[in-house]
């Protein structure tokens, strides 16, 4: 994923759209409390040798062991081996459910992008400096800019828009799942050739009833006539974008907050299951989906107890 993290959107960090907490003063206190990770060796910081990397080493381990006799600059800002193995246990669990081999990305996926930066954006500023959150925060939002990117790169090459209105009996389909995969060449050729096939024996041995027309038909490979299968892939951007917003400023630690986020993403996604052709089992969709964002939640809560019992204060 090395690749992805360097794309690296130039905002600024911390924004209202992506957390609830304001970012610690530049010297990492609040309150005369400090909140950033104790430095557990006996070297100086005159001593420490200085190791100058990218942000990106947050998302690969390989690309860096860290230690606690050097001290790092990452993209141009200081940080400790401490704070560097902490940063990359909050980022790296925050984006683990948006990986996986997967090539597009489902509404679903865009709740779970807003809880990610929910929760970084948050242990950001309640653990580190504003400048070393201003690294953080933006490298996520670069990683995840980056994903997207190869979304759509996919998409270009792999698959087209159907924006028609409709189709057939599932209505308002297209308006939330446009996006169909396109059928190799080789792989229709190959298709019509086994149809080919099928016809002359069924013709030879009388399959079909005398005088039927029946044959078994090749689908319209034409330019003008694709019908490629229907890709799960969020292509109505703006609702997208509304709900990795909705969740993104959401306070994950309210559960009264975190409720009306659930009820207002069921309201949301109802409309787009139903438009696809779920029917009955939309209800059940909902519940999977609100108990994979709860999982998620979850997950960040034990990182973050984890990294509690070596130095950090708790964000949940």
């Amino acid at each position: 994923y090395s690749s992805l993290s360097s794309k690296v959107l130039r905002s600024k960090a911390g924004n209202g759209s992506l957390g609830t907490s304001n970012s610690r003063k530049t010297d990492g206190t609040e309150n005369g409390r400090t909140g950033r990770v104790q430095d557990n060796s006996n070297t100086s910081n005159a001593e420490k040798k200085i190791v100058k990397r990218d942000s990106e080493i947050f998302y690969n381990n390989y690309l860096l062991k860290t230690s606690s006799v050097k001290s790092y600059e990452i993209d141009g800002v200081s940080f400790s081996s401490e704070e560097i193995d902490a940063v990359r246990s909050v980022v790296q669990n925050a984006v683990s459910p948006l990986l996986g081999g997967k090539f597009y990305y489902d509404y679903k996926d865009y709740a779970q992008m807003g809880i990610a930066e929910n929760s970084v954006v948050k242990y950001a500023a309640e653990n580190l400096t504003e400048e070393q959150a201003q690294v953080v925060n933006q490298s996520l939002s670069g990683y995840i800019s980056g994903l997207l990117d190869k979304e759509e790169e996919w998409i270009n090459s792999e698959c087209y828009i159907d924006d028609t209105e409709g189709v057939g009996d599932t209505g308002e389909m297209n308006t939330y799942y446009g996006v169909r995969l396109l059928t190799a060449q080789w792989i229709r050729d190959g298709l019509d050739a086994v149809l080919a096939n099928f016809n002359a024996a069924a013709a030879k041995y009388k399959v079909y009833k005398q005088g039927s027309g029946s044959k078994a038909a090749s689908g319209d490979n034409s330019a003008d006539g694709r019908n490629g299968g229907l890709v799960y892939c969020a292509s109505n951007k703006g609702l997208a974008r509304n709900i990795r917003s909705l969740f993104a400023g959401t306070d994950l630690t309210d559960d009264s907050q975190l409720a009306d986020a659930f009820k207002e993403y069921k309201g949301m996604m109802t409309v787009a299951y139903r438009a696809v052709g779920f029917g009955r089992t939309t209800n059940d969709m909902l519940k999977d989906d609100t108990n994979s964002f709860t999982k998620q939640i979850s997950n960040m809560k034990a990182v973050l107890s984890g990294i509690n019992r070596n130095g950090i204060d708790n964000m949940f």
